[in-house]
């Protein structure tokens, strides 16, 4: 009986695994899609409300429910109030501390955190091109990560399956 009990937990703990592997991944692709989401909102702001990069911000925070959204909004709060810093002073700062904690890869956490070197502060048409170019990037990056989950999902499921049967057949 123990034995039986003893197997049944065992697998159980090797498929919990597998999908514990597979939720970091999505987690990943579910940040990718929100700063999708923050730069098609910025984009929309500066192009339709003419407003500048700050303020469409502010407008993200206010617009946006997740954490990356009122971070944003932070930096826009931050960079039209408190002149002591330029926008992607506060843009490096508020976005490191939030990757941090993130499960992104640092070479698109790396590619974000660079948007306002290339954004001109005042030049609108030089933002929506970068913008563009962000968005058809970060896009692209999505895409290449949802197939590779696709292709790793089944795969980590069933090497845990097998590593938690060849367990519990060692430990018979």
């Amino acid at each position: 009986m123990f034995k039986i009990t003893g197997v049944i937990i065992l697998m159980m703990g090797s498929i919990g695994l597998g999908y514990s592997v597979n939720e970091a991944m999505q987690k990943e692709i579910m940040e990718l899609k929100d700063f999708v989401y923050i730069f098609e909102i910025l984009q929309s702001c500066i192009t339709y409300r003419k407003e500048m990069l700050p303020e469409a911000c502010c407008f993200v925070g206010t617009k946006s429910q997740g954490n990356i959204g009122r971070i944003i909004g932070e930096i826009g709060e931050k960079s039209e109030k408190h002149r002591e810093k330029s926008f992607a002073e506060y843009w490096i700062e508020e976005l490191q501390y939030y990757f941090k904690k993130s499960r992104m890869k640092k070479n698109d956490q790396e590619y974000i955190l660079s948007f306002p070197e290339y954004a001109g502060f005042s030049d609108e048409t030089m933002q929506l091109n970068v913008m563009d170019n962000y968005i058809i990037q970060l896009k692209r990056r999505k895409e290449e990560q949802e197939q590779i989950f696709r292709n790793r999902k089944k795969v980590v499921m069933s090497i845990c399956s097998a590593l938690g049967g060849a367990l519990v057949i060692l430990l018979l």
